[in-house]
């Protein structure tokens, strides 16, 4: 899931996943999925949002034949610039 989504861990949980992969887990999170057995993956908010963006902006343009404009930021090592 995501961005933030650690919160959703219930959805794995009831699940029975082996492995959950978010943008943000916190620290209460992470002690759930150890707890349930299941493996936890933050793999960063920013990281596992920006992978999508084009393609959605795509799909809107193609799909509802309006104008997309997207403003992107440059990410580089923890810094927005």
């Amino acid at each position: 899931l995501g961005g933030s989504g650690g919160d959703e861990i219930s959805l794995a949980i009831e699940a029975k996943c082996d492995l959950y992969l978010t943008g943000e887990a916190p620290y209460h999170i992470a002690q759930m999925a150890f707890k349930e057995d299941i493996a936890l993956i933050s793999a960063g908010h920013y990281e596992t949002e920006i992978v999508i963006v084009n393609k959605l902006a795509e799909y809107i343009k193609s799909n509802a034949n309006i104008e997309v404009l997207l403003f992107l930021k440059k990410y580089i090592s923890g810094f927005f610039l």
